[in-house]
């Protein structure tokens, strides 16, 4: 048997080469067992389904604000925050005893988390308002509210300070400002934050429910008295109890656009229809997504956001769940005319695979939510030009004697 081998082995290959030996004749002609061609690569544009896209807002609420917007310019929109302090204790513990505290001098902390780091001449100015506003508060009203009896002081923020604490120290002639108000407030501080600079411009500072920094803190400092002197000196911090901001830009989305981020936190979804035999055999080797604005983007200049691309697993409308494994990002700056194309080969594959039941859908976000002058609208599947869409470059398969 193992004499016969090495002919079983030649009479196979002869048999091989004879099955697919080109014929110069016909040399388009070639049996099934040859191999066939290279990859077929194939790029197509996708439009969004007309009307298959939403805008949704109200997603978080003030509680969960990434930050706070303090702004003068027309651009991203007049904004002032405000905060609240609870009542502050006029104690602190010290070796377990509870002792007076005598303050001489307190600081306000805001923690920076953006600005226009181009932009010199920054400075905050802070008011003592009443302390129980809430979201229906507007600019106009804050404006009103900020006077010059109401003034407390204000501080410089440095031009290289691009992230990080900005602290206004009040001494003794202007922390009185800063005494309880009624007993029916239970000493409660409100407090307002406005912005100047060199030009118009912007801040972002962190907010009660922010991932991105702290809160406003209130510190007290002082001295106590105990027996040991290297503890006199004593320091007493509060933190705000609430956060806002007003902004003059309508809440609502307005009608028309594709809308993400704003103080409503707005998100939007585009649905689209690949062809079911690309799906099924498609290999996506890139993906981009192209967004038109429909004018230069709100926002103040160098200090940009991300766009969120998730896909979801299931189309509930606004409540639809997302897949958190398979996304995208790209940043958005303010200005920008151009169309904003974003990479979401991650996003799109999640989609291929024979018999994939996964809604072919684009939900789309900005970070930080509600925390970002950023504020980019888009043109809809509606749109007479501009429209949302994929543009794809895929492979498809080859058979076997069929280049």
């Amino acid at each position: 048997m193992k004499r016969l081998l090495p002919y079983l082995v030649a009479g196979s290959a002869a048999f091989a080469a004879a099955a697919c030996q080109e014929k110069l004749a016909s040399p388009a002609e070639c049996p099934e067992f040859c191999p066939g061609g290279g990859l077929q690569v194939q790029d197509i544009l996708i439009d969004a389904d007309v009307g298959g896209d939403t805008t949704y807002s109200g997603y978080i609420g003030y509680q969960q604000m990434e930050a706070l917007l303090v702004s003068n310019s027309p651009d991203a929109g007049q904004a002032r925050a405000f905060l609240t302090f609870p009542k502050r204790s006029d104690s602190v513990v010290v070796d377990g005893s509870t002792v007076f505290l005598d303050v001489d001098s307190i600081a306000v902390t805001l923690e920076l988390v953006g600005r226009d780091s181009l932009m010199p001449g920054l400075k905050l100015f802070l008011y003592r308002i009443p302390p129980d506003l809430d979201s229906t508060t507007t600019v106009s009203q804050l404006d009103a509210a900020m006077t010059e009896a109401n003034f407390i002081d204000s501080v410089i923020v440095h031009d290289t300070l691009r992230r990080g604490t900005v602290r206004a120290v009040l001494l003794p002639e202007k922390f009185v400002r800063l005494a309880s108000l009624a007993e029916s407030d239970s000493g409660r501080l409100g407090m307002a934050v406005r912005v100047t600079a060199n030009e118009p411009t912007g801040a972002r500072f962190g907010a009660v429910g922010s991932t991105l920094a702290g809160a406003p803190n209130l510190i007290r400092y002082g001295r106590v008295n105990v027996p040991d002197t290297s503890r006199v000196k004593q320091t007493s911090g509060t933190l705000a109890e609430r956060t806002n901001y007003a902004i003059d830009i309508p809440p609502e989305p307005l009608p028309g656009r594709l809308t993400i981020g704003g103080k409503r936190a707005s998100r939007s979804q585009i649905r689209f229809t690949i062809p079911r035999a690309l799906r099924d055999s498609g290999v996506v080797l890139r993906a981009t997504l192209e967004l038109t604005p429909v004018g230069p983007i709100r926002g103040v200049p160098h200090d940009p956001a991300t766009m969120l691309i998730r896909t979801i697993l299931a189309d509930l409308g606004p409540k639809s769940p997302v897949a958190v494994d398979f996304a995208a990002e790209g940043k958005v700056v303010a200005g920008e005319t151009e169309v904003v194309r974003t990479e979401v080969l991650s996003v799109v594959t999640s989609w291929f695979g024979f018999g994939n039941p996964r809604p072919t859908t684009i939900f789309l976000g900005l970070s930080p939510e509600a925390g970002t002058f950023v504020l980019p609208e888009f043109e809809t599947s509606r749109s007479a030009t501009g429209r949302p869409r994929l543009r794809i470059t895929y492979a498809l398969p080859t058979r076997p004697g069929h280049p």
